[in-house]
């Protein structure tokens, strides 16, 4: 009976130690369930902050995607415009480069046309330059003609005279010196038709 109350009231000292030692371990777990309570109640206030901060820059993000977007769109009408003139500045292009051949043809054509009507022209001179020594040489001997003409004219004129003074006074020289005189003023005479016919001819050829 002895031994059981001694065994009694170890086994209460061990059921009472057993209970302050888990007393002890709820108190502690009691107080890691608060402090634990407080770091997470301290995380989600710091995951909330975060969250809003993280909304906060979404916005913004949504903000600067609109405003990227539409900036998108600006450049892509640009882009748009710019291929647009491409196009156009390049059948532009084309088509220079095709005027250009034709007035490259056309400058080569001109060219040769050119050399002819040069040549022609090296070859006008020529004739001109042959006309204008056959003019002064027709000149010259027009000068030479006429000068000649008024020399026999002067002549013929002062075998006249001596004729109508011979008439005048009734003296009139043998047959053979009549003879000679009429031959001579024929001769003249058909001089002068000639001199005067090659001055008309030259002055026509002139």
């Amino acid at each position: 009976m002895q031994d059981q109350l001694e065994r009694a009231e170890k086994f209460a000292r061990e059921d009472e130690e057993y209970v302050l030692t888990l007393g002890n371990a709820m108190m502690e777990q009691e107080g890691c369930a608060k402090e634990m309570e407080n770091n997470l109640k301290s995380n989600l206030a710091n995951v909330e902050s975060r969250i809003k901060e993280a909304e906060a820059r979404v916005e913004a993000y949504k903000i600067q995607l609109a405003s990227i977007q539409e900036e998108t769109h600006f450049r892509e009408d640009i882009v748009t415009k710019i291929e647009k003139r491409l196009q156009t500045a390049n059948r532009q292009a084309e088509t220079d480069a095709r005027n250009m051949c034709r007035l490259k043809e056309e400058r080569c054509g001109d060219v040769a046309v050119i050399s002819q009507l040069w040549g022609k022209l090296e070859g006008a001179e020529e004739r001109i330059q042959d006309l204008e020594m056959s003019a002064q040489t027709k000149d010259n001997r027009i000068k030479e003609l006429k000068n000649g003409l008024e020399k026999l004219n002067a002549k013929y004129i002062e075998q006249q005279n001596d004729v109508e003074k011979l008439i005048e006074r009734a003296v009139y020289p043998n047959t053979d010196q009549q003879t000679a005189i009429w031959e001579t003023r024929t001769e003249e005479r058909q001089k002068i038709k000639s001199l005067a016919d090659e001055i008309t001819y030259l002055k026509k050829q002139t």
